[in-house]
């Protein structure tokens, strides 16, 4: 019996060898073939090192776009990594990481610092850790305050070291990347020009219009930082928020209950990308209930704060009040929205974001376009704007107001008698500057005065090419800069008239990294990270000529 056991035993083991035979010989493939990947996937990481890779190609060097402002100022695209088993990144337009790791190592060696603007990180070991994040969750420009670090600390790393590089990106090498390098240029003098100058100039360089290259609130904090530049010292104190007004009603959709044209409007005021308060419009009309945007935790605390009650405003009413009374200080982010009937239930209407330091005392209007979302956008009357009234602030509204808003911000705007002195030195070399280059310009031949035979370039056809080099990328293997109009000051005798800011403050291997608390509200973030469609359907159904999606881009990373 035993030994039939054992014949049987060996029978059925030969049956199910067999029967499994050539699931055993797939799997066998698989796992060759697995490892053959593998192996194939790890000779490409060995060749994507930077560090130790071939010379680029004149190909590969043409498919980066890379801009140099200035010989020592880079303005690049959002360095993207497409490759397998990389991290996601919410964009997949920009320069590829490998080659703009290895160009910037090749070129520039350890020379180079980067100043990443997007929010959005990504392997900071292609550059040898050389990134510097400076975060402004919501918010289409940098703060104020964080504008004027930002180009400081270049201005050190300038100082550092004559063969110093800066390389500067946002999302989509628009908005913030124009706003910062426009305001850097004018704060260490590479131009004779103003900061909106600048501007116009990197347009040019970016072979876009200055509408389609920023938005409105962008270009608001370029004439911010212009008008510091010129000596003009903000608004220190806070100010008092009344309300808001909101001029000529957005036809957004027809209330079902009467059938009457205009919105459901309420407004929000955030700082830092914190929500600071929601405001409904303000009517005795049956209002409407919405889900109340605080936390379930919070509505088990506070079983008063449920829902935002909102009320139809109709074009016939033409226009509609926010009461808002609140004190309020620093850079500030408005956005309107509306409850539409439809998906999504919640509709971006616009925005705009502002100092108060340079608020006007009573009213700062802002017409259609100074707003930021609205562009050809034919919801909006052509003669929309917004008022915002303001007072000032009173000890008895002091105490009843400061607690409805978060006024402890590290990035307001403190600016002692030592960083005006530092201005009023920059302004009077600015100047400088100005009188020298006019003077140039003036010693030039007049062109009417010059012959020129139909074979010649005129002095303007000159300047036009000159203009049309600026624009190309890199060139040559030799990884040769761009040719561009310099000022008639060097870097040394820049560097020898601004002093450097003390060894005490920061330096630019020690920048600051502006971080903030995760935003408490939820649902909020969700709504910042999809507010991006509201700019999508203004641009495509009127061809808005603003670049509020690309600008978009960058702000609503929102803060996951």
């Amino acid at each position: 019996h035993a030994q039939k056991a054992v014949e049987n035993a060996r029978v059925s083991i030969e049956e199910n060898i067999s029967k499994h035979q050539p699931n055993v010989e797939k799997f066998l493939g698989e796992v060759e073939k697995n490892v053959s990947n593998a192996a194939q996937q790890l000779q490409k990481n060995i060749n994507r090192d930077p560090f130790n890779r071939p010379p680029l190609t004149q190909e590969e060097i043409d498919s980066l776009d890379l801009i140099y402002v200035t010989p020592r100022i880079i303005a690049s695209l959002f360095p993207v990594d497409n490759k397998f088993g990389a991290p996601k990144q919410r964009t997949t337009k920009g320069n590829d990481i490998d080659l703009m790791a290895a160009y910037m190592h090749q070129k520039h060696r350890e020379k180079f610092l980067i100043w990443n603007l997007s929010e959005e990180t990504y392997n900071y070991r292609y550059f040898n850790q050389r990134v510097i994040e400076f975060r402004f969750p919501g918010h289409p420009s940098p703060p104020l305050a964080m504008l004027f670090n930002i180009c400081a600390s270049i201005e050190n790393w300038f100082a550092a070291d004559p063969s110093n590089v800066a390389v500067v990106h946002c999302l989509t090498g628009q908005g913030r990347t124009a706003v910062v390098l426009s305001c850097l240029l004018a704060w260490i003098g590479e131009a004779a020009a103003s900061p909106m100058e600048c501007l116009a100039m990197i347009a040019v360089l970016k072979d876009r219009e200055v509408g389609r290259l920023v938005v409105p609130g962008q270009l608001r904090y370029v004439e911010y930082f212009s008008n510091v530049l010129d000596g003009v010292r903000p608004r220190e104190e806070p100010v008092m928020l009344k309300r808001v007004i909101m001029n000529s009603i957005p036809n957004f959709e027809s209330n079902k209950m009467n059938g009457e044209m205009g919105c459901c409007p309420y407004i929000q005021m955030f700082k830092m990308g914190l929500l600071l308060f929601n405001i409904p419009y303000n009517s005795e009309n049956e209002g409407k209930i919405v889900p109340s945007l605080k936390r379930d935790e919070e509505r088990k605390e506070n079983s008063e704060v449920k829902h935002l009650v909102v009320n139809w405003v109709y074009i016939s009413d033409r226009s509609a009040s926010f009461e808002v009374n609140r004190i309020v200080q620093g850079d500030l982010l408005l956005r309107a929205r509306h409850c539409s009937n439809k998906e999504p239930k919640r509709e971006n209407m616009f925005r705009a974001n502002f100092h108060t330091g340079f608020v006007p005392s009573g009213v700062l209007r802002l017409k259609r376009e100074d707003i930021d979302g609205i562009g050809d956008d034919e919801r909006f009357s052509q003669d929309f704007f917004l008022d915002l009234i303001f007072e000032p602030v009173t000890p008895s509204s002091k105490d009843t107001n400061l607690e409805s808003t978060d006024t402890k911000d590290e990035h307001n705007l403190k600016l002692d008698e030592k960083f005006w002195s530092d201005i009023e030195s920059r302004k009077i070399a600015r100047e400088e500057r100005m009188a020298k280059h006019s003077t140039i310009e003036e010693s030039k031949p007049n062109p009417k005065e010059m012959e020129v035979s139909s074979n010649q370039f005129s002095i303007n056809a000159d300047d036009d090419e000159r203009s049309k080099k600026s624009k190309k990328r890199i060139q040559s293997t030799n990884l040769k800069e761009i040719e561009i109009q310099q000022s008639s000051i060097s870097n040394a005798e820049l560097l020898a008239q601004f002093e450097m800011l003390d060894k005490g403050e920061e330096s630019a291997t020690k920048i600051m990294e502006v971080t903030i608390e995760k935003n408490e509200d939820l649902n909020e973030l969700e709504e910042l990270e999809k507010e991006l469609g509201l700019f999508e359907q203004s641009n495509e159904k009127t061809g808005s000529k603003s670049n509020e999606k690309e600008d978009l881009d960058d702000d609503i990373k929102g803060l996951e």
